[in-house]
């Protein structure tokens, strides 16, 4: 299913940095960070859809259509914070993602520890909705 998919996501991103192109003057990074969030649902079905996609390609194609002086660098970064977390994935669905981070992590190093890092302190146990709910009543006696 993942050739299927690369159509799909590769005219996602052509859409995207259609809409970036035109814009007159340079895109700012908060511009860019809008855009990357909106395609982030698009990363996820990729992975719903065992597609290996290039974070290195995806960030170089968002920063020369936005015309931006952003470095690539940060955009990997970026793009890189907005794909799911472990936790709400399929085991195969996690496979692709350590190697979809591993193939930008060796252009930039850095990208693993950050994404780690940012999914490192919540419970996999639990949604993180439940981190935000109130302890639990004690049980009455009888």
């Amino acid at each position: 299913m993942s050739k299927n998919f690369k159509e799909i996501f590769e005219i996602e991103i052509k859409c995207w940095c259609y809409g970036l192109e035109k814009v007159d003057e340079t895109v700012d990074a908060s511009v860019l960070h809008k855009v990357i969030k909106e395609f982030s649902p698009v990363m996820k079905e990729a992975l719903q859809h065992n597609y290996e996609f290039d974070i290195v390609d995806v960030a170089t194609k968002f920063v020369t259509a936005a015309k931006s002086k952003y470095l690539l660098r940060e955009t990997v970064y970026y793009i890189g914070s907005q794909l799911p977390a472990p936790f709400e994935l399929k085991e195969e669905e996690k496979i692709v993602l350590e190697s979809i981070i591993n193939k930008a992590e060796s252009r930039y190093q850095g990208l693993n520890s950050r994404y780690d890092k940012k999914w490192a302190n919540l419970n996999t146990s639990s949604s993180s909705l439940d981190a935000l709910s109130f302890p639990p009543k004690p049980a009455r006696a009888n």
